[in-house]
């Protein structure tokens, strides 16, 4: 029997994925470039997110108005930009895959950057980076960021700034869609109802071979050095709320240790049944919401803790939070019902399109695995997890969260 999932590198590097699905009509295509926010430079922030707003405003063969018509008759389109890549995806019924790969592969490699559409939606990018500031969470997540590296890119949202915007000009954008858009730095995916064969012939028919390699640059991830600061507090009008905010620079992990922090995580911050809900919110009444966050970023990993609370708690929850991090007592009992989630979401999880399309984005495009590595990744990571002990958790917490590895941030109505 055929393989569902398949993987061809052509000569020059242009990779191309498929997964089929039996148990889908539809097919969502996505062409992405391995260049993102992390490549902006300081000067530039949001060079790369800018590109991903105009891949809608029109090709070399459409109009923007007559691909906005188009986009308008398929299930879904959109884009987003990563560290590392850039991402264009579209979805649709199978049955219509010929003109869906055709506008896809058409927005990718044929660009019509109109120059009234480069002025416009320079504002349009800044009301967007306003949006995120605006948001407290959001702020907070950021301005810990900052603290936590020194140059690396994972400090910066990406998002866009005005001195950013000011660098963008039509040449600028050509240029780097040269340098970077290169069929050998571009990775083609197709999910659920799709044909290899017919993916392969279709991609190396629309994407020229390249002529050159594509050089990446590497960054520190800097867990060595200590943080900026500790802690930092923020004032902002028209605030009810408080954020507290916790972030934490952890090491490289190795494939058990990743799943172990998984567990961890969930054990801290998944849900209802999690240790920071249960005594920051259930027991106190001292906050909102509460979640914890593992990144495990090809730039640089960390671990976050977040609670939305009255302004007049602020100090308490934040030393309630640090002492759950770092000295409340772990739960076997807990611990086993976070494994039987994470089992059980592992399971369902591929059972979608979109599913297999965020597990191909995480695996294929920021681990760079090969597709036939992860064949048997379902069963052999359902196996890991099943294997982890509570001793590892234990242990991984020790070595992860230490009270100097831990800065804060806070922000609060002034």
């Amino acid at each position: 029997m055929a393989s569902t999932l398949n993987e061809t590198v052509r000569e020059d590097g242009l990779r191309i994925i498929s997964k089929r699905l039996t148990n889908t009509k539809r097919l969502n295509l996505s062409v992405s470039a391995l260049v993102g926010l992390a490549y902006d430079g300081e000067e530039r922030e949001g060079r790369f997110h800018f590109w991903e707003h105009m891949a809608f405003k029109g090709t070399k063969t459409r109009s923007m108005s007559e691909l906005k018509k188009q986009l308008g008759r398929f299930l879904y389109s959109n884009a987003f930009t990563d560290y590392t890549h850039t991402t264009y995806i579209l979805k649709g019924a199978a049955a219509r895959k010929e003109e869906l790969k055709d506008v896809l592969f058409d927005m990718y490699v044929n660009p019509a950057m109109p120059a009234e559409e480069i002025e416009k939606e320079k504002g349009v990018v800044l009301r967007e980076a306003a949006d995120w500031k605006d948001n407290d969470s959001t702020f907070a997540i950021g301005e810990i960021n900052k603290l936590l590296w020194r140059k690396n890119p994972l400090r910066r949202l990406g998002v866009g700034t005005e001195e950013g915007m000011r660098a963008i000009n039509k040449d600028s954008l050509f240029a780097d869609h040269a340098e970077w858009y290169r069929s050998s730095n571009t990775i083609v995916i197709g999910v659920g109802h799709v044909d290899h064969d017919w993916l392969c012939a279709k991609a190396c028919e629309f994407f020229p071979m390249s002529d050159r390699k594509v050089s990446h640059p590497s960054w520190d991830d800097e867990y060595a050095l200590p943080f900026v600061e500790n802690r930092m507090f923020f004032e902002r009008k028209e605030r009810e709320n408080a954020v507290v905010q916790f972030g934490c620079k952890i090491p490289k992990l190795s494939d058990r240790e990743k799943q172990t922090a998984h567990l961890l995580n969930e054990m801290f911050g998944g849900g209802f049944d999690s240790m920071l809900f249960e005594e920051v919110r259930d027991k106190r009444g001292l906050a909102y919401s509460t979640y914890t966050s593992l990144d495990t970023n090809p730039l640089g990993n960390s671990f976050g803790l977040n609670a939305l609370v009255d302004p007049k708690n602020i100090d308490y929850v934040e030393n309630l939070i640090k002492e759950i991090a770092i000295s409340y007592k772990l739960e076997p009992d807990r611990f086993l019902r976070a494994k039987s989630s994470i089992l059980e979401n592992a399971v369902i999880a591929m059972e979608s399109s979109s599913e297999w399309e965020s597990f191909f984005w995480r695996k294929l495009i920021r681990e760079g695995h090969s597709a036939v590595s992860l064949k048997n990744y379902l069963h052999k990571t359902l196996k890991m997890i099943a294997g982890v002990t509570f001793e590892e958790v234990s242990t991984l917490r020790e070595k992860l969260i230490t009270p100097d590895r831990l800065a804060s941030v806070i922000v609060k109505p002034c």
